[in-house]
């Protein structure tokens, strides 16, 4: 059923882009297919606001079993629970200027990021264990 929601969906946006004076909108291209197929009610497609195409984040959770994922105004996850209320504790991030990844937090162990000049990644340290990277020779 997935894939042939996924190839409806598809075949909705090139026709839409046919037409470029019509702008693709979630409420009258994509949502009367996902209703048409029974996949309108959920969490995941029903409202446009919370994960619709012309949310911010499209594909970005707003929960996970239940507990609310937050982000930062440039869209970057600050925080998540993979388990809801399980054992797992929460993760959280923080980011620098660039919205790389500078921190990666969970049960008071991070996994800490620095960039070179060039902006790629040049070192993680996890857990007290440094990894150093050389770019790409």
């Amino acid at each position: 059923m997935q894939l042939r929601i996924s190839s409806l969906l598809f075949a909705a946006l090139i026709a839409t882009s046919a037409h470029a004076a019509e702008v693709l909108s979630f409420r009258n291209t994509i949502q009367p297919i996902l209703t048409r197929y029974g996949c309108a009610m959920g969490a995941c497609h029903g409202a446009a606001a919370g994960q619709g195409l012309s949310s911010g984040r499209p594909h970005a959770p707003t929960s996970i079993c239940g507990v609310a994922v937050t982000y930062d105004a440039n869209g970057n996850t600050l925080a998540y629970d993979v388990d809801g209320s399980g054992p797992q504790s929460p993760r959280s991030l923080t980011y620098d200027l660039e919205n790389r990844p500078l921190s990666i937090t969970r049960n008071a162990i991070s996994a800490l990021m620095a960039y070179g000049p060039d902006t790629e990644r040049v070192t993680k340290i996890w857990n007290g264990n440094p990894t150093h990277y050389l770019g790409n020779d």
